[in-house]
């Protein structure tokens, strides 16, 4: 494979996750420019694929880092950082590995996902790394499972607006809850829930 397919590869998925809307699952850009082949030919561009995919993610939650502490209220950067706190904690690194991983497995658009991470200063390389590796697995997996469909995919389909579109409303939506009250009214019922319990196996004795 020509040294000017992996170039291609490359600066168009880093172009495609770096914007905060439209985005194109690598696997297909990699099937554009790199055509049908066996998985393991096609190996090397999966991989330049998936890392233009993370640094393209990586690089969006860096300036929505940077625009959300100017565009965003006081009141929602810390709504936002108590979102981060409870799903997506640093202290627990692995937690929050977990969930990138199986966000990229997801056909949700993971622009959310770094957008969130950027604003709330979150560990981005954590989540990165879980991009990189569920990005992966998705994309071997399409490109082996699904060869009969990958002749029929297009770049004009209007669903990868619409999905662009709906991680962008899920941003909105997550800047905009107030996390805050959900959460510790769930925990509040949990630990009601939990003490009822505690009652009920005391009277059994």
């Amino acid at each position: 494979m020509e040294i000017s397919i992996f170039a291609e590869i490359f600066f168009t998925v880093f172009l495609l996750n770096a914007n905060p809307i439209f985005t194109i699952p690598t696997w297909i850009v990699v099937f554009f420019f790199a055509g049908m082949n066996d998985t393991l030919s096609l190996l090397p561009a999966i991989l330049i694929g998936i890392s233009a995919s993370a640094l393209g993610r990586y690089t969006l939650a860096w300036y929505s880092n940077k625009f959300g502490k100017t565009i965003l209220s006081k009141k929602q950067r810390k709504n936002i950082e108590y979102f981060k706190d409870f799903f997506i904690n640093s202290e627990r690194p692995i937690t929050s590995f977990v969930i990138a991983f199986l966000y990229a497995l997801s056909p949700l658009p993971t622009n959310t996902l770094f957008l969130v991470a950027g604003i709330a200063q979150a560990n981005v390389i954590i989540i990165m790394l879980g991009f990189f590796f569920g990005e992966l697995l998705s994309g071997i997996v399409y490109l082996t499972v699904l060869e009969s469909a990958l002749e029929t995919v297009t770049f004009s389909n209007i669903e990868y607006f619409l999905i662009g579109g709906f991680g962008i409303i899920l941003g909105i939506a997550i800047i905009l809850i107030d996390w805050k009250k959900i959460i510790n009214s769930f925990i509040k019922k949990e630990m009601e829930r939990k003490t009822q319990e505690a009652i009920r196996e005391m009277y059994k004795e």
